[in-house]
């Protein structure tokens, strides 16, 4: 497709960009799984304060609660980018279980070369959608969106696992054993909270369940205590508010649900070796920052 455009529901969107990001694109929920294809051009980005950048046939796949910032595009670039939250992800149940088994490579390296066929289906994928934006809103538009993006979806995947080497995606049986399920809506509630989850008693009321009951599931399902969980996804919280807001660490404090500024900055201590102010002074405060041309 020629033109830019924009489709967004509260489960998904897609935004086929041509010369620019749509502003649109600054505002979106940091709760998204992103797969950025640049189909020509060159589009660079930070992730978590490393720099990436993807050319035609290569793609990039950024995972919830990163930082993003440092866009630069060259005048030529034109990137379909398909993004879609956490909540719609678990309704896909063997991608959702495949993206958390994955998730640290992907952290490693979230660039993907893309072969020339399946870089066509991508795009048709784009298309289809764009066509279907066309038409406007008539019946079943939102119910034939999700399931052309839930195709394109597992198409990412399956080329994700294919250029890594992995096991392929498959459809799994239904049941899947309990301690992995409570497992994964654990990790999913860490995920979706943003490093809010202040206590192992808060993540078990989640699932209604004892506290001592669901710590001896996560331990025996993942090798570590719930409180290590909880720990690790609030202190990646706080680094990126601390390297990448504006807020105030007073502010960050209060949005991560600390009780007061005191015992937020003894767990930074604890967790980072110094103190929020000394470790915002230490990494820069790098602010998303809107794309220029390189």
């Amino acid at each position: 497709m020629s033109d830019s455009f924009t489709y967004r529901t509260d489960l998904f969107f897609l935004m086929v960009a041509r010369q620019t990001l749509p502003v649109e694109f600054f505002d979106k929920e940091r709760d998204h799984v992103l797969c950025i294809f640049c189909n020509a051009g060159r589009f660079s980005l930070t992730i978590d304060g490393t720099p990436y950048t993807v050319t035609p046939h290569q793609g990039i796949m950024c995972l919830p609660d990163t930082g993003l910032s440092d866009y630069m595009m060259s005048p030529d670039v034109q990137v379909d980018i398909f993004g879609y939250s956490w909540i719609a992800l678990q309704h896909f149940e063997q991608v959702h279980k495949y993206v958390w088994d994955a998730s640290q490579r992907i952290r490693e390296n979230p660039v993907v070369t893309i072969e020339a066929q399946d870089e066509r289906v991508l795009d048709a994928y784009a298309s289809l959608m764009g066509e279907r934006v066309l038409l406007g809103e008539v019946p079943f538009t939102r119910e034939i969106s999700a399931n052309i993006f839930q195709a394109c979806v597992f198409e990412f995947i399956r080329i994700f696992a294919q250029e890594r080497n992995l096991a392929p995606v498959q459809a799994e049986d239904s049941s899947v054993r309990q301690g992995e399920l409570i497992l994964r809506r654990f990790l999913g509630h860490l995920s979706e909270r943003g490093g809010r989850v202040r206590s192992v008693s808060e993540a078990a009321e989640a699932q209604n369940l004892s506290p001592k009951y669901f710590s001896a599931v996560i331990k025996k399902e993942s090798g570590r205590g719930p409180l290590k969980w909880i720990h690790e996804y609030t202190t990646q919280a706080i680094i990126r508010q601390l390297t990448y807001s504006d807020k105030t660490v007073k502010e960050i404090s209060a949005d991560l649900g600390f009780p007061n500024l005191s015992f937020f900055g003894k767990f930074v201590r604890a967790h980072l070796g110094t103190s929020p102010t000394e470790y915002r002074k230490q990494h820069g405060n790098r602010h998303t920052e809107k794309p220029g041309r390189s």
